[in-house]
Order: C-alpha cells, then structure tokens, then sequence
C-alpha cells in the first residue's frame, strides 16, 4: 500500500467523543475503540514506494541525516552534444532504498517522478551497470551508482559541442562548498551505459525529485468485492476467533447536542459500510518506541458524520475521549472531513481483524492486532 502516514500510537484501550457539539463514545467501557488519526505532521519529502519493494520508504525533511552522505563523478552529455565532468554530493541510491528492502524476484523498472511530473524509467540492471568516463574513452570507464545530488559543480564544461579529445579533457578537482547547493535538490544522476561515452544521460538527471516507484504502484483503492471480503473485517470470518456477532455490544456510540439523536453503532453495521466509506492505507506508526509500517483499514470518521447521524448546524469542535471519557484530541469538521488526512476507525491492521489484547485468541503478535475490536 502506497499511501503512507505517520501517526502516533494510541495503545490504550480508545473510545471516539465528539464533544462540546458533538460526542462519540461507546454503550460498555471495556469495549475498545481505535482510530487512525493524522495530526498536522510533516509530509515526506522523498517517498520510495512500489510492488519491487518489501516496505515503502519515507523520508522526511530532517531524515536524511539517518543516511550516509557519499560524493561521486559523472561524466555527461545533453542534447546539445555538450560533454561534461560532475562532482556530486549526496546520497546513494540504492542505500535510500535499502539493500535488503529491494526484491530480487526479477528486473524491476524504477520510476523517478519530480515535483512538475517529469518522469524518467530505467530498469534495475541498467542503475546498476553504468558508467563514469573522466576521459570520455571506453577504456577511461568506471562504474558508478545513481545518487541523488544536494550540491554539485561541473568540473569540466567546454564551450564545443562534440565530443572531447583525451587531451582536451582537462579539469581540476575542489571541495564542493555552500555555493555548490542544488536549489533544485534532490536531483538525480546516473552514468552512462557501458561503451556508450556520448549517451545523454543528462536528460535523466532529474530536478526536484520527489517518488520513487520500483516496479507498479502498489493498490490503494480496493473495489467494492476486494472490500466485502476482506481480511481486515471481523465479518469476513466465521466462528472464532473473530465472530465479532459474540462479543455483546460491540459498539461505537454517536450523541450529544451536535447530533439530532443518540447513535449506537455495532462493529457489524461499521463493517458493512458501503465500500464509499471504507478505507485502506498504510501509515508509518510509533509503537513502544519504534517506528513500524501497519496497513489498517476502516471507516472514514467523515462518512459516520455525514451517513449515520444528523448534524446539526454550527457544529464546533470535535473531541475525541476514551473509554473514560477523558479527553484525547480534539479537531474541526473541516479537519475530519479533509480526504487528505484520512481519519478513521479501523476494525483490522495487517490483513488480521483487531482482538481486545495479546491473551486472546487471534493474537498475532507480527501483525500488531491486539488494541481492540475496533
């Protein structure tokens, strides 16, 4: 799943109150309630993502610290028929994707896609088999990674359009410095093909790069049969552990003065929403000090306002309580109604239905399912 949040954890057992206007809550305090909730975080400012990935990689403004900074030379040519030396600083391409990350079931096609759209596709092999010329020879050639640049300088730009004599190719290597920063960073750069010292490779050399796609897209809206029968859902299962018709009033409740009339909501009836008002994702969560990737999937907090219970006007803040009734959070309408945020109640993380806690049956501790039925 490809549309990646990173939200906090609630690990205790969790009941959704809208007050002031608004209140939801739940009929029987031991019943849990847990919501995916998206706060004002910061947005990635690099994803890597795709079906030739185990896990999507996300990286934010202050992460690229966690990575080792390399430098490295390109030699280059455009479609001008200039050739050109580079000194690049930056990152490597393959470590930001990580080595044991990358899938080797087969030769995946990576996608860079930047800020304006621009779209450069070069297979795995071709990434890892390409060139550096100092000399723009064949028998010059070194091997060279992609990276993706944050300062860089061209060493050696003659004013000819051809391709450069041995003896022409004269430069002087210097420490790259502040002056050198790429406004335009993350900027890809690659080498150029094996024997091919006149190959325009700077036309990949892609500005303001912001996704990464090896191989497809991974599905990020699942159709209404894929919906109906997913594993996510208690009801998609028949007996124990996950019969959520077992567990009595297994239910979200909706009320107070924002709402024309009280609304107790069981697992079933969020379960059975149209597939309008469900939704799946994966999203990047703190759990006991660790940051770990879960897909969940639920109901839009949006779709139970708007389809179960009548709203009356001026609705003002939304405060969402525990199981006690204390408060959590609290947003606007507006805030809960931005498809970009994706609030929801999610039933099942992992492909797995949620269980009360790690003591009962359909437990599993690698899927993390055990923060309640909903």
């Amino acid at each position: 799943m490809v549309i990646s949040r990173r939200i906090k954890s609630l690990r205790s057992i969790v009941a959704l109150t809208l007050a002031l206007f608004l209140t939801f809550g739940q009929v029987l305090p031991l019943l849990p309630v847990w919501t995916a909730q998206v706060h004002a975080q910061p947005k990635p400012v690099l994803t890597i993502t795709g079906t030739g990935l185990h896990q999507d990689v996300l990286i934010y403004e202050d992460g690229w610290s966690s990575y080792t900074e390399v430098v490295r030379y390109y030699s280059s040519n455009n479609n001008f028929n200039y050739h050109k030396i580079w000194k690049v600083k930056g990152y490597d391409l393959f470590e930001l994707m990580g080595a044991q990350n990358l899938k080797t079931d087969q030769d995946y096609d990576v996608t860079f896609v930047a800020a304006d759209g621009a779209r450069v596709t070069k297979k795995i092999s071709e990434l890892q088999s390409q060139y550096y010329y100092p000399q723009f020879t064949v028998e010059s050639g070194q091997l060279v990674a992609p990276m993706l640049g944050f300062y860089r300088a061209a060493l050696y730009e003659p004013d000819f359009q051809r391709k450069p004599e041995p003896s022409e190719v004269v430069w002087q290597d210097r420490e790259l410095t502040e002056d050198d920063r790429d406004p335009n960073a993350p900027r890809l750069h690659m080498g150029q093909a094996a024997g091919q010292v006149s190959e325009n490779n700077q036309s990949f050399f892609l500005r303001d790069l912001v996704r990464i796609v090896v191989g497809e897209e991974r599905p990020t809206d699942p159709g209404d049969d894929e919906f109906k029968n997913s594993p996510y859902k208690h009801i998609s299962y028949e007996g124990p552990p996950y019969n959520i018709d077992t567990i009595t009033g297994a239910t979200m409740t909706v009320e107070g003065p924002g709402v024309e009339s009280y609304r107790a909501l069981s697992v079933r009836q969020l379960e059975e929403t149209p597939a309008a008002g469900l939704y799946r994702g994966t999203y990047q969560e703190n759990i006991d000090g660790q940051i770990v990737e879960n897909s969940y999937e639920g109901i839009k907090i949006s779709y139970i306002l708007d389809n179960y219970v009548t709203l009356r006007e001026n609705v003002g803040k939304i405060i969402f309580k525990n199981y006690l009734r204390q408060k959590i959070a609290e947003f606007t309408l507006d805030e809960l109604r931005d498809e970009s945020r994706k609030f929801i109640a999610a039933y099942g993380v992992n492909e797995v239905p949620f269980v009360y806690t790690n003591l009962d049956p359909g437990y599993i501790p690698s899927k993390y399912n055990d923060r309640g039925c909903l």
